[in-house]
């Protein structure tokens, strides 16, 4: 590692394959670099962290470590061995176990054959609980990958990590060639 000085500010600086080793938990990516007085790490280029079944890939890695907060930005995608999501912007706040997507966020389920696509997401980790603003879809499909069901609506919330879907809101159902209208509606 180098230790520079940037504008009077102490940075710790690694460069080329950079790898970090952590219980069960790995950490690789290009470059990383330590603000210490704002005990803040950056991860930045190609960016895999790798827990067990659970993953992350991402251009750049944020790590607030006082505010036990890590921020994911650029094509970011995580996951473990049946569910993944993607978006832009990922923030997850270690303490109370909640993660925030945002922008162009989709969350598959390949047991459950669902897809869900929303402009934000926010997802509890504890209650295995996500709830999808701006632009909700929800697609089903079936075992030949050719869609089954599509619901959209204000909010869909996804409960038991997606066995259990509820949409609120201007709810449209389409299904082939039906098409249903309500203010509610549950999915099993």
């Amino acid at each position: 590692g180098v230790t520079m000085e940037e504008r009077g500010v102490s940075i710790i600086e690694a460069l080329g394959h950079v790898k970090f080793v952590q219980d069960s938990a790995t950490l690789t990516c290009d470059r990383a670099r330590t603000i210490q007085s704002q005990s803040r790490t950056e991860f930045i280029g190609n960016v895999m962290m790798h827990d067990g079944p659970k993953w992350l890939r991402a251009e750049r890695v944020i790590a607030y470590e006082d505010r036990k907060i890590q921020e994911a930005l650029g094509q970011v995608a995580l996951g473990d061995h049946s569910s993944q999501m993607t978006a832009r912007r990922v923030r997850y706040y270690q303490q109370t176990e909640i993660a925030i997507a945002e922008e162009e966020v989709t969350i598959t389920n390949s047991e459950r054959r669902i897809l869900l696509t929303c402009g934000k997401a926010e997802y509890y980790r504890a209650q295995e609980y996500s709830q999808a603003t701006i632009t909700p879809v929800l697609i089903e499909f079936d075992s030949l990958q050719q869609e089954n069901m599509r619901i959209t609506g204000d909010l869909i919330e996804l409960f038991e990590g997606g066995a259990r879907a509820k949409v609120t809101g201007n709810v449209e159902i389409t299904q082939k060639k039906t098409r249903a209208h309500c203010e509610e509606a549950e999915y099993f």
